[in-house]
């Protein structure tokens, strides 16, 4: 157990440590300054007053509240809109345009009109984060239902299955791993557009108390706040794959994983 433990996270450890190592030395000898990259150990200090403090726990609530929202509200939206899109290939041609003329456009740049219809605060951020996982999640969903075998297809036409049939048993089957990586990626981005919805919107959340930390000149404190931003992510990440490998586990690709 333990050798397989080190085999798997003992070379990510390994390079954690060593750029934090850098980072120490650069902060150190002044090669930058500790204004701006305070020590670590300065840092560590400030990570262990941020997590023991009630008012950072209030604020990690405040953001991932509005990220379980907004990425229910996507998936709700999201994934019936990118099926029904994949199994039809009139609705397909008839949406390919304004699908590529939206998705490029940063869901960032929507702040200020968002910031003007509904001000500040959780609503503004639930929006934001529904905005961002809504395109990994619709596109995923397109993409799975398309590209399902057309010869597996054609011999459900043959055996006499109907469309729902076909549905249940070979599209929403073929579809899944897409939309389970799409869901993967939105959770991720919709994360980062939490923490930025109150960063930038300066609303209540995380990203407030990173701004704060930052505008009082508490550099290892505001280090801390992304440290702990950071762990956040990987904990979305792990949870979102770890629920991938399960709900997925008799799949080709989840058993390959496992050989």
């Amino acid at each position: 157990m333990l050798r397989r433990l080190a085999v798997t996270y003992g070379e990510p450890v390994l390079v954690v440590a060593v750029v934090l190592g850098l980072a120490e030395l650069l902060s150190r000898t002044g090669v930058i300054a500790q204004e701006v990259l305070p020590p670590l150990s300065r840092v560590a200090r400030a990570f262990a007053d941020a997590v023991g403090e009630g008012s950072t726990w209030r604020a990690i609530g405040v953001s991932m509240e509005a990220w379980a929202i907004g990425l229910l509200l996507a998936v709700g939206v999201a994934v019936p809109a990118g099926i029904l899109i994949g199994v039809s290939p009139r609705l397909h041609r008839l949406t390919w345009v304004a699908i590529n003329l939206l998705r490029p456009i940063p869901v960032v740049s929507a702040m200020p009109l968002l910031i003007l219809v509904y001000g500040l605060g959780a609503r503004m951020a639930v929006v934001l984060v529904l905005l961002s996982a809504i395109w990994p999640l619709l596109l995923q969903a397109i993409y799975g239902v398309r590209e399902v075998d057309p010869v597996a297809r054609q011999m459900a036409v043959s055996y006499g299955l109907g469309r729902f049939m076909r549905f249940r048993l070979l599209v929403l089957p073929s579809a899944l791993p897409s939309v389970a990586t799409g869901l993967r990626v939105a959770a991720t981005i919709a994360l980062v557009l939490a923490v930025a919805a109150s960063l930038v919107g300066g609303g209540p959340g995380l990203g407030s108390e990173i701004a704060n930390a930052a505008q009082a000149g508490a550099g290892d404190r505001m280090w801390a706040l992304i440290f702990v931003t950071g762990l956040l992510g990987l904990l979305v990440t792990a949870t979102f794959t770890r629920m991938e490998a399960y709900a997925l586990r008799w799949h080709q690709s989840q058993r390959q994983g496992h050989r």
